[in-house]
This record gives C-alpha cells, sequence and structure tokens, in this order.
C-alpha cells in the first residue's frame, strides 16, 4: 500500500460550494514546465489569506479535490493547489508522471506557485498543508519559503524517514509492501540507492521517486521551523505508523519547542476514518483546523 492521502472532506460540511468558482491559470516552472494552478476564493467574505494544499504520492487531479477545503471559505481564505506534472483535470499521462515523480521537482514547483501566490495575493498569510507524503514537500517549501506563516501536516507522520517507518510497520505486521523481512527491506533500499533510475519500479513508482523521499527524516527540517505547526494523525494509519508522528512530538519536547500542536485520533486511519465504527473524523477534524487557524 502506497502513502496516498485521500482527504475525504464531506460535501454536507463543504460551505457553499456551488455558489463557489474554480478558477485556473497556468504559470511557468523554472524549467519552463508548464503548472496548472487552481484556486477557488471566497464570495461572501473578505479575502484574509491563502492556503496551498499539497497532496500525497498519487496522481489525482487536485482540481477534484479542492472543494473538499471549502470549509475554508468562510474564514476568508482564498484556496489554492496544482497538478502534478503530467497530470490534468480528466486524465494522466503515465509517462510524463514517471519522468517528473521525485521530490525534488514537487519542491521546486510548489515553490513557483507559491511565487505566484505571493504576487496575486501580496502581503496575505499563507496557509501551506501537506497531505501525507505531501507533508514531507511542505516541510522543505516553509523551510525555503518567508511566505508560509502555518503548516498543517494531514497524516504525514514526518517523525522518521519513509525507510524507518516502513521498519515499523514490519516489525509490527511481519510484511509490508510485499516486503517479508527487515533483510528484504534493507536489500530494497541499497538497490534503490545504488540504482536510482526511472526504468526500474517498486510499489508503482520508480527507484528514482523512492530514492528522493525513504531515505531524508522531515524531522530535520521541521525542527528548524519556527511558524506555528499543526499536525493531525490517526492511531491506527496503516501507510503512515502512528510511532512517526509521536517521534515528531517527542522531538520538539525535547527540544524545548513549543510551535507545534497535534490533534490524534484513538481509532483514524490514514483518511481519518473510525476503523471500528467506519464514521468519519473529518468532522471534528475540520472542527479543530478552523479553531486552531483563528488562535
Amino acid at each position: 500500500m502506497l502513502r496516498i492521502m485521500t482527504l475525504i472532506i464531506m460535501t454536507l460540511f463543504a460551505l457553499a460550494c456551488n455558489a463557489e468558482v474554480l478558477n485556473s491559470v497556468s504559470i511557468r516552472a523554472d524549467d519552463g514546465y508548464p503548472l496548472c494552478v487552481y484556486s477557488i476564493a471566497p464570495t461572501k467574505n473578505k479575502i484574509k489569506g491563502v492556503v496551498l494544499t499539497l497532496g500525497g504520492s498519487g496522481s489525482s487531479s487536485r482540481g477534484r479535490v479542492l472543494q473538499q477545503y471549502s470549509f475554508l471559505l468562510e474564514d476568508g481564505l482564498v484556496i489554492t493547489s496544482f497538478e502534478k506534472r503530467g497530470v490534468t483535470s480528466d486524465s494522466v499521462n503515465q509517462k510524463l508522471f514517471a519522468k517528473y515523480d521525485e521530490k525534488n521537482v514537487r519542491i521546486y514547483d510548489s515553490l513557483q506557485v507559491m511565487k505566484w501566490i505571493t504576487q496575486t495575493f501580496p502581503k496575505l498569510p499563507v496557509v501551506l498543508v501537506g497531505e501525507s507524503e505531501g507533508g514531507e514537500v511542505a516541510a522543505e517549501v516553509t523551510r525555503h519559503s518567508q511566505a508560509v506563516t502555518r503548516l498543517i501536516l494531514l497524516a504525514s507522520g514526518s517523525g522518521m524517514s519513509q525507510l524507518d517507518e516502513f521498519k515499523t510497520f514490519i516489525a509490527q505486521k511481519g510484511e509490508y509492501l510485499g516486503i517479508k523481512s527487515l533483510t528484504e527491506l534493507e536489500n530494497m533500499a541499497t538497490e534503490i540507492k545504488n540504482s536510482p533510475v526511472a526504468e526500474k519500479q517498486w510499489q508503482g513508482h520508480s527507484f528514482k521517486r523512492w530514492n528522493s523521499y525513504i531515505f531524508i527524516n522531515p524531522l530535520n527540517t521541521l525542527l528548524k521551523l519556527n511558524i506555528p505547526i499543526l499536525a493531525l494523525h490517526g492511531r491506527l494509519d496503516e501507510n503512515a505508523p502512528f510511532a512517526s508522528a509521536q517521534a515528531l512530538k517527542d522531538a520538539f519536547v525535547r527540544m524545548g519547542k513549543t510551535n507545534l500542536a497535534t490533534i490524534y485520533f484513538d481509532f483514524g486511519d490514514h483518511s481519518f476514518n473510525n476503523v471500528k465504527t467506519g464514521q468519519s473524523y473529518i468532522p471534528e477534524a475540520i472542527a479543530k483546523i478552523r479553531t486552531w487557524l483563528n488562535e
């Protein structure tokens, strides 16, 4: 199972979605690649800030999920996101997607979108949201952009490298991502490190892409940040272990840093569903995110 965060915010809790307009604009990345940027602006409230959302490891169109953040419009926030390379609103060019599917490309493209945001909405605070693996990207973007004033991590773990997260699951379950032992995992990691090429694949992604993620612990970057950070995580998450989220909190406590707030859901999975009842924690998450943003 890949660390794919599908944030399902039910239409019931979207505020006046049918009255909002999804806008799109094309901007150029540093290498000239056209990036499709989406935005939804409040129509009933004065604009007070901007939210940039970064998805997980999948290739779903961000235009299709952006309205799921419509609850933020009532707080006067413009909601934005952008497509990964190779992804459009109605299709995915798998060859192009695989070519650019690596962490540094996502960081550089996100920073270019941040420039567009600061030019389009000058002097407004920017909240960066990282979903699952997008949290790792968001941490680096925040480190390189002074425009980010708050950071939200949704089911991102962020206290361990992905390799250590995989080790945690194997120790707990005996098998994870088709790997049945720590030795087998170490062998796979060595092969990825020694041959980080696009032609070799594991679990639907190239070795090149895996090499850009699994050996780096985002905790080291997050500890350097002094802006408010909110991390939400389910204790029964089977994509990013809760131990990783706990390691993030423990590290901040050890360092005497007080800018991290955490919200944990006792029976929550990777999409913030209660695995025992089938009910969603999303309404509770929405309420707590809004409270935190207005503190």
